[in-house]
């Protein structure tokens, strides 16, 4: 099963119970401020990692304390690696049984539910940073306030075209200040850009992840299914904005 797959799995199991936000190398869900499990990015196959306690199961591994210490894992103490859909969807519904229930009853609670959560998403944060950026052109900076607006109003299919169409006009302009005339379609332009070492060859596997079956190109009937990818493409994003000589070009 494909990463963006996965996500898409685990966004539906979770509900509004969890709320999750991208990280360097894969998602996390968080029940407020708690970490109760991290997916990381893998081209075959899931890789979990569990801060609470989970059952045992084909291709669990719980670690020691000293073996967490040493590999700098926090919290986490079981890893799960395997294949098996059903066994990370038992993992993940376990994991959120052993979530403290709120006692406190709010009568005046609103009856409509928000789509994907009830918290903040720190992505929207992230958007909003790169789109007051001083050193962006006026153009593109245009274009993130734009995809900025689709994603405060939880519009995640729109949002998705809109941020890849502007992800398009980023790389243009760094192809061409550094002198090369800009073509083929958005991965053709990135991996032009990793190859020339203009921007850091780290985003490659990503690149491949997020670009290498249109995905920008996919409707989703259901803005729920819409909205994994539309959090990997702000983390993305945001990346690919700080990382390597961009910051220097705009500058």
């Amino acid at each position: 099963m494909e990463y963006q797959s996965q996500l898409e799995k685990l966004h539906e199991w979770v509900g509004q119970k969890l709320t999750s936000c991208p990280v360097r190398d894969g998602v996390t869900f968080h029940n407020h401020n708690e970490k109760i499990f991290k997916i990381l990015r893998r081209r075959k196959g899931w890789y979990i990692e569990f801060s609470v306690p989970v059952p045992e199961c084909p291709g669990l591994q719980e670690l020691t304390d000293e073996e967490a210490k040493t590999r700098k894992l926090g919290r986490t103490r079981w890893i799960y690696r395997g294949t098996s859909e059903e066994n990370v969807r038992k993992l993940v519904t376990t994991a959120m049984a052993s979530i403290p229930q709120s006692r406190i009853v709010e009568p005046a609670m609103a009856r409509d539910v928000r789509i994907v959560s009830e918290f903040t998403c720190p992505c929207l944060k992230k958007m909003e940073k790169l789109q007051n950026a001083s050193n962006l052109p006026q153009e593109i900076s245009q274009q993130l306030e734009e995809a900025c607006d689709l994603l405060g109003s939880e519009r995640y299919n729109d949002f998705i075209p809109k941020i890849g169409q502007t992800l398009k006009n980023i790389t243009s302009h760094m192809l061409q200040e550094n002198g090369i005339e800009p073509s083929g379609d958005l991965r053709d332009q990135l991996n032009s850009l990793i190859e020339r070492e203009i921007i850091s060859s780290s985003l490659k596997e990503e690149v491949e992840e997020l670009f290498n079956r249109k995905v920008l190109e996919r409707h989703f009937e259901d803005q729920k299914r819409a909205y994994p990818l539309a959090l990997m493409l702000v983390s993305f994003t945001s990346k690919l904005i700080n990382i390597g000589k961009l910051i220097k070009l705009w500058s």
